[in-house]
């Protein structure tokens, strides 16, 4: 019996593990892929480099299926919601369009005023200064959920096994 509980321990030790390294590898992909795009195309010096940064961001969003939805679990604010963030960042895109579209007709103030605006919809000020405006959990988005619910099912599972394996030691050196 001791064994077959160090097995289910083991088990337990490798899931948890298991989570714990694909909610990291997710939350870095993500800033790979789009959140480092995002804080590109918020500091950019040119409408056309905004542009080209906001495509790459919103192209991975949409492979990805981050485009709709709520990332939080219990709790469903619309600071949370997935889809007017989209589209915020959507209409911060038609913005660069445009003024990409204008080309030398678009005056300085007109591009600057693009930009400020691209960078106000893209940003926020916290308390350890400017930070991207994110849902949580954007990077579990649309599996948060799962991942979640994984995480509470092993901690039962968990105690279970060590319950297990208390109950047989404390047994077995009677």
């Amino acid at each position: 019996m001791k064994g077959f509980g160090f097995v289910f321990l083991g088990i337990w030790i490798l899931l948890f593990a298991c989570l714990g390294v694909y909610g990291v590898v997710q939350a870095y992909l993500f800033d790979l892929r789009c959140g480092d795009y995002l804080k590109l195309a918020a500091d950019a010096s040119s409408v056309k480099m905004a542009d080209d940064f906001l495509a790459k961001s919103i192209d991975y969003l949409n492979r990805t299926g981050k485009i709709s939805g709520n990332s939080a679990i219990i709790f469903k604010k619309p600071k949370h919601d997935v889809g007017i963030w989209y589209r915020q960042i959507l209409a911060a895109k038609s913005l660069t369009e445009q003024m990409v579209a204008k080309g030398d007709k678009a005056t300085a103030l007109e591009n600057s005023n693009v930009l400020m605006k691209v960078r106000e919809t893209l940003l926020d000020n916290g308390e350890h200064g400017q930070h991207l405006t994110l849902p949580v959990y954007i990077s579990l988005v649309p599996n948060q959920l799962a991942y979640i619910l994984l995480w509470w099912l092993l901690i039962p599972f968990g105690l279970l096994v060590w319950g297990m394996l208390w109950a047989v030691y404390t047994r077995s050196n009677r």
